[in-house]
């Protein structure tokens, strides 16, 4: 049997035992490390018993950098089980992940229980199931203290950091306010902030006791064990007198704090009204300032276009310009070989012939002729005579 037939086996197991969690985790940890397969793994660990998505979650944050787990985190929160969240599997298995990065002190446990959160909130408020699986698998596994120093680090989201602190105090409210009484149990529940349980002799003992010891048909050896077991009860319930005390005074230091969280709570709400307020204004600055850079943008666009239209106006005048130019110039090379042509046949004729009195006085006039035809086109050589 491979590795991976044997890891469907154990998952789908309805009981397991706990060798075979610890055979579970193991093989779905190599698996991940083999495959770097984020969805299928986040689908087994949806379908794992708590016991077993717990132990894989403790060796794999010991062995991985903060990277790895959060894709991991963000493959199981994205899964389709994990939003359907059936008989709140997914609240459990968010607060397991919680609290085993706030035990190993893991810079993203805070992330990991604020999306926790987040995804089982009811607005504002949180159900009683959600907080007795949060004091079952958090608070029991990590210990109150080392919860309550989250609030102590630094946060980089206030408003996570508010959450967290609310949903502590509705934790604090909800288990303080619990008090219940159990007779068949013979024994007396107390729970306050840190969860303490206290147990109790059964309260009927005494009238058990009291009944007793008015029976006057009793023999001798039956008042001693009586009277035994009244010194016993009455021992018992001292003692439970004094925790009882020890938690009144526990209960007043809670309700202290309470108030102080109150208080805060309300700090922090102004401030929060505070900072609305002032982003509320800068949104106004930013929407006036877009409306600006729009106009601005919008005006820019059309002397862009009467430029672009300037510049095309300008080339095609240039450009006929150059054509009537050109023309001109043709024209006038056209008109000035044609004045020029008889000086120059007479040149072709004479160029050959020995130069004598009538060649020069020929040829001194026929330059006069040209610089005459050149003058009369605009062509003006002057020279000073010295």
């Amino acid at each position: 049997m491979d590795k991976e037939t044997r890891l469907d086996e154990l998952i789908n197991k309805k009981k397991i035992s706990k060798g075979q969690s610890v055979e579970a985790s193991s093989l779905l940890k190599k698996f991940f490390e083999e495959t770097n397969n984020e969805k299928k793994t986040a689908e087994y660990l949806m379908k794992s018993k708590p016991h077993v998505y717990l132990s894989f979650f403790e060796r794999f944050i010991a062995d991985n950098d903060l990277e790895r787990i959060k894709l991991l985190h963000k493959a199981i929160y994205t899964t389709e089980s994990y939003k359907a969240n059936h008989n709140n599997v997914s609240t459990t298995r968010g607060f397991i992940l919680s609290a085993v990065l706030i035990k190993a002190n893991n810079t993203y446990a805070q992330g990991a229980l604020v999306r926790t959160l987040k995804d089982v909130s009811k607005g504002n408020n949180y159900s009683n199931s959600v907080i007795e699986i949060f004091r079952k698998n958090v608070i029991e596994y990590c210990g109150l203290d080392v919860i309550n120093k989250l609030d102590e680090q630094e946060w980089e989201n206030l408003n996570d950091h508010k959450r967290f602190q609310r949903f502590m105090q509705i934790v604090s409210t909800k288990i303080i306010s619990t008090i219940s009484v159990s007779t068949g149990d013979e024994q007396i529940d107390v729970v306050e902030s840190r969860h303490l349980h206290i147990k109790k002799e059964d309260a009927n003992a005494t009238t058990f006791m009291q009944d007793e010891l008015k029976k006057d048909e009793v023999t001798k050896k039956e008042k001693d064990k009586n009277y035994e077991l009244a010194e016993g009860l009455t021992s018992i319930l001292e003692r439970s007198s004094r925790e009882a005390k020890n938690l009144y005074q526990i209960l007043n230091e809670s309700n202290g704090m309470i108030g102080q969280l109150r208080e805060q709570l309300t700090q922090n709400d102004m401030q929060l009204s505070l900072l609305s307020k002032d982003l509320h204004e800068r949104d106004n600055n930013i929407l006036a300032n877009l409306s600006e850079i729009e106009s601005l943008k919008s005006d820019l666009d059309r002397k862009q276009t009467k430029i672009n239209d300037l510049g095309e106006r300008l080339r095609n005048a240039m450009q006929m310009d150059t054509i009537s130019h050109n023309q001109e110039l043709v024209t006038l090379k056209s008109e000035l070989a044609n004045s020029l042509r008889l000086e120059y046949i007479d040149y072709q004729k004479d160029k050959d012939n020995e130069c004598n009195q009538d060649t020069f006085i020929a040829f001194r006039a026929s330059l006069g002729k040209i610089f005459k035809a050149l003058r009369r086109y605009g062509i003006i050589i002057e020279e000073e005579v010295t």
